[in-house]
């Protein structure tokens, strides 16, 4: 049995989205962890998608997420996937 873990560190608690607002990616990764560590399936999925695609896969907690916020969430899944994937 194999089993994996997802571990984030070293990021801006907070970042500046392009309209000038404020953003907190502290509580977006703090809700993500909790979600892949309840929710073995959404850990592979997040696995798998890092390893094959260099990207983090869209969570059911984003999509209800985007569902109450689509801007923000959307922005916040999109900055948490360059800052972490940035060429180099």
């Amino acid at each position: 049995e194999m089993k994996f873990d997802i571990d984030i560190k070293d990021y801006p608690s907070q970042i500046t989205l392009s309209n000038g607002s404020s953003y907190s990616l502290n509580t977006e990764i703090l809700a993500f962890k909790e979600t892949i560590k309840r929710n073995e399936v959404e850990l592979g999925k997040q696995v798998f998608s890092l390893l094959v695609l260099k990207s983090f896969a869209s969570s059911q907690q984003q999509t209800v997420f985007q569902n109450t916020s689509n801007q923000y969430s959307s922005m916040g899944s999109a900055t948490i996937n360059e800052f972490f994937f940035q060429p180099t």
